[in-house]
Protein backbone atom coordinates (compact mmCIF):
# COMPACT_ATOMS: atom_id res chain seq x y z
CA UNK A 1 0.00 0.00 0.00
CA UNK A 2 1.26 3.46 -0.94
CA UNK A 3 0.51 6.41 1.34
CA UNK A 4 0.70 10.16 0.76
CA UNK A 5 -0.41 13.25 2.62
CA UNK A 6 -1.41 16.08 0.33
CA UNK A 7 1.26 16.19 -2.39
CA UNK A 8 3.91 14.55 -0.17
CA UNK A 9 4.56 10.82 -0.67
CA UNK A 10 5.38 8.92 2.49
CA UNK A 11 6.05 5.92 0.25
CA UNK A 12 5.85 5.94 -3.53
CA UNK A 13 6.79 2.41 -4.59
CA UNK A 14 10.53 3.02 -5.02
CA UNK A 15 13.46 1.83 -2.87
CA UNK A 16 14.59 5.40 -2.23
CA UNK A 17 11.19 6.61 -1.04
CA UNK A 18 9.68 3.41 0.30
CA UNK A 19 8.33 0.47 -1.68
CA UNK A 20 5.21 0.18 0.44
CA UNK A 21 3.86 0.68 3.94
CA UNK A 22 4.55 -2.20 6.31
CA UNK A 23 3.25 -3.24 9.73
CA UNK A 24 -0.04 -1.52 8.90
CA UNK A 25 -2.37 -1.15 11.87
CA UNK A 26 -5.78 0.50 11.82
CA UNK A 27 -8.03 1.35 14.73
CA UNK A 28 -11.55 2.67 14.15
CA UNK A 29 -13.24 4.28 17.16
CA UNK A 30 -16.89 5.32 17.45
CA UNK A 31 -17.80 8.11 19.84
CA UNK A 32 -20.08 6.24 22.25
CA UNK A 33 -21.01 7.82 25.59
CA UNK A 34 -22.04 5.51 28.42
CA UNK A 35 -24.40 6.89 31.06
CA UNK A 36 -24.62 4.71 34.16
CA UNK A 37 -27.88 4.86 36.05
CA UNK A 38 -28.38 4.40 39.78
CA UNK A 39 -29.00 1.06 41.39
CA UNK A 40 -29.83 -1.86 39.11
CA UNK A 41 -30.61 0.33 36.09
CA UNK A 42 -28.56 -0.86 33.11
CA UNK A 43 -26.28 1.70 31.44
CA UNK A 44 -27.57 3.73 28.51
CA UNK A 45 -25.36 4.18 25.46
CA UNK A 46 -25.49 7.23 23.19
CA UNK A 47 -23.86 7.31 19.77
CA UNK A 48 -22.40 10.82 19.49
CA UNK A 49 -21.86 10.36 15.75
CA UNK A 50 -18.12 11.02 15.93
CA UNK A 51 -15.66 8.69 14.23
CA UNK A 52 -11.89 8.48 14.57
CA UNK A 53 -9.27 6.53 12.66
CA UNK A 54 -5.82 5.77 14.04
CA UNK A 55 -3.46 4.53 11.33
CA UNK A 56 0.10 3.43 12.04
CA UNK A 57 2.68 1.93 9.69
CA UNK A 58 6.39 1.78 8.91
CA UNK A 59 8.31 2.70 5.78
CA UNK A 60 11.79 1.41 4.93
CA UNK A 61 13.99 3.38 2.52
CA UNK A 62 17.33 2.60 0.86
CA UNK A 63 19.41 5.74 0.32
CA UNK A 64 22.34 6.28 -2.06
CA UNK A 65 24.86 6.49 0.79
CA UNK A 66 25.19 6.59 4.56
CA UNK A 67 25.65 10.35 4.34
CA UNK A 68 22.39 10.66 2.38
CA UNK A 69 20.56 8.54 4.95
CA UNK A 70 21.85 10.69 7.80
CA UNK A 71 20.78 13.90 6.01
CA UNK A 72 17.35 12.35 5.42
CA UNK A 73 17.03 11.48 9.12
CA UNK A 74 17.76 15.07 10.07
CA UNK A 75 15.44 16.69 7.54
CA UNK A 76 12.55 14.24 7.27
CA UNK A 77 10.38 15.30 10.25
CA UNK A 78 10.32 18.90 8.98
CA UNK A 79 9.45 17.83 5.42
CA UNK A 80 6.33 15.81 6.29
CA UNK A 81 3.18 17.96 6.28
CA UNK A 82 1.37 18.10 9.60
CA UNK A 83 -2.10 17.65 8.13
CA UNK A 84 -4.03 17.13 4.93
CA UNK A 85 -5.98 14.54 2.97
CA UNK A 86 -4.32 11.15 3.43
CA UNK A 87 -4.36 9.06 0.24
CA UNK A 88 -4.01 5.29 0.45
CA UNK A 89 -3.36 3.46 -2.83
CA UNK A 90 -3.91 -0.29 -2.77
CA UNK A 91 -2.00 -2.92 -4.73
CA UNK A 92 -4.87 -2.92 -7.22
CA UNK A 93 -4.51 0.86 -7.69
CA UNK A 94 -7.75 1.63 -5.83
CA UNK A 95 -7.62 4.85 -3.82
CA UNK A 96 -9.08 5.54 -0.41
CA UNK A 97 -8.84 8.85 1.43
CA UNK A 98 -8.80 9.83 5.07
CA UNK A 99 -10.00 13.40 5.14
CA UNK A 100 -8.49 15.91 7.58
CA UNK A 101 -5.70 13.58 8.65
CA UNK A 102 -2.97 14.65 11.07
CA UNK A 103 0.50 13.11 11.29
CA UNK A 104 0.90 12.98 15.05
CA UNK A 105 4.04 10.88 15.36
CA UNK A 106 7.18 10.26 13.27
CA UNK A 107 9.81 7.95 14.73
CA UNK A 108 13.11 6.60 13.42
CA UNK A 109 12.97 2.90 14.24
CA UNK A 110 15.90 1.59 12.19
CA UNK A 111 19.18 2.77 10.70
CA UNK A 112 21.47 0.16 9.16
CA UNK A 113 24.06 1.58 6.79
CA UNK A 114 22.21 3.48 4.07
CA UNK A 115 18.85 1.96 5.03
CA UNK A 116 16.41 3.79 7.28
CA UNK A 117 13.07 2.81 8.73
CA UNK A 118 10.49 5.24 10.08
CA UNK A 119 7.17 4.64 11.80
CA UNK A 120 4.23 6.99 11.43
CA UNK A 121 0.96 7.55 13.23
CA UNK A 122 -1.92 9.34 11.56
CA UNK A 123 -5.19 10.36 13.19
CA UNK A 124 -8.17 11.37 11.08
CA UNK A 125 -11.84 11.03 10.29
CA UNK A 126 -13.59 8.31 8.33
CA UNK A 127 -12.52 6.77 5.04
CA UNK A 128 -13.84 8.44 1.90
CA UNK A 129 -13.46 7.02 -1.61
CA UNK A 130 -14.87 10.24 -3.11
CA UNK A 131 -12.93 13.16 -1.54
CA UNK A 132 -14.21 15.52 -4.25
CA UNK A 133 -17.83 14.77 -3.39
CA UNK A 134 -19.75 18.04 -2.98
CA UNK A 135 -21.36 18.77 0.36
CA UNK A 136 -23.52 21.82 -0.41
CA UNK A 137 -25.93 22.83 -3.18
CA UNK A 138 -23.44 25.41 -4.52
CA UNK A 139 -20.74 22.72 -4.68
CA UNK A 140 -23.10 20.40 -6.59
CA UNK A 141 -23.81 23.15 -9.12
CA UNK A 142 -20.16 24.21 -9.57
CA UNK A 143 -19.02 20.58 -9.78
CA UNK A 144 -21.65 20.00 -12.49
CA UNK A 145 -20.19 22.92 -14.44
CA UNK A 146 -16.60 21.74 -14.00
CA UNK A 147 -17.32 18.20 -15.24
CA UNK A 148 -19.38 19.46 -18.18
CA UNK A 149 -22.75 18.27 -16.90
CA UNK A 150 -24.28 21.69 -17.53
CA UNK A 151 -24.87 24.02 -19.28
CA UNK A 152 -25.62 21.93 -22.38
CA UNK A 153 -28.31 22.11 -25.04
CA UNK A 154 -31.64 21.79 -23.26
CA UNK A 155 -30.17 22.15 -19.76
CA UNK A 156 -29.13 25.53 -18.36
CA UNK A 157 -26.96 25.75 -15.26
CA UNK A 158 -29.34 25.15 -12.34
CA UNK A 159 -29.53 27.56 -9.42
CA UNK A 160 -31.89 25.72 -7.05
CA UNK A 161 -32.23 22.16 -5.79
CA UNK A 162 -35.42 21.68 -7.83
CA UNK A 163 -33.58 22.77 -10.97
CA UNK A 164 -30.70 20.38 -10.20
CA UNK A 165 -33.15 17.48 -9.84
CA UNK A 166 -34.97 18.46 -13.05
CA UNK A 167 -31.64 18.78 -14.89
CA UNK A 168 -30.62 15.29 -13.75
CA UNK A 169 -33.95 13.93 -15.01
CA UNK A 170 -33.54 15.67 -18.37
CA UNK A 171 -29.99 14.36 -18.71
CA UNK A 172 -31.14 10.81 -17.96
CA UNK A 173 -29.13 10.54 -14.72
CA UNK A 174 -32.22 9.36 -12.85
CA UNK A 175 -34.14 7.24 -12.70
CA UNK A 176 -31.53 4.81 -14.03
CA UNK A 177 -29.89 1.50 -13.16
CA UNK A 178 -27.61 2.82 -10.39
CA UNK A 179 -30.20 5.43 -9.29
CA UNK A 180 -33.63 3.80 -9.60
CA UNK A 181 -35.50 6.58 -7.77
CA UNK A 182 -35.41 10.28 -8.59
CA UNK A 183 -33.78 12.08 -5.64
CA UNK A 184 -35.81 14.67 -3.76
CA UNK A 185 -33.31 16.06 -1.22
CA UNK A 186 -29.76 17.43 -1.43
CA UNK A 187 -28.34 14.38 0.36
CA UNK A 188 -30.10 12.09 -2.12
CA UNK A 189 -28.69 14.12 -5.05
CA UNK A 190 -25.17 13.81 -3.64
CA UNK A 191 -25.64 10.08 -3.02
CA UNK A 192 -26.97 9.65 -6.57
CA UNK A 193 -23.93 11.46 -7.97
CA UNK A 194 -21.70 9.16 -5.95
CA UNK A 195 -23.52 6.08 -7.31
CA UNK A 196 -23.08 7.48 -10.84
CA UNK A 197 -19.35 8.16 -10.19
CA UNK A 198 -19.75 11.85 -11.03
CA UNK A 199 -17.52 13.02 -8.20
CA UNK A 200 -13.75 12.46 -8.03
Amino acid sequence: MLISIGAYDLCDGTLANGVSAGNLRLRFTRGIEVVQGLGDVPPTLFDRGTRRLDLSFTVQRVHTSIKASELFIGNHPNQVPQSGAIKLTTTGSETIFILNGFVTDIQLVQEIGATTGHSYRIVGGVFDVHPGRPRTLNQVITTGVSIGLWPVIGVDTPTTLTEVIDAGTTLGLWPSVPVPITPTTLNEVIAAGTALDLWL
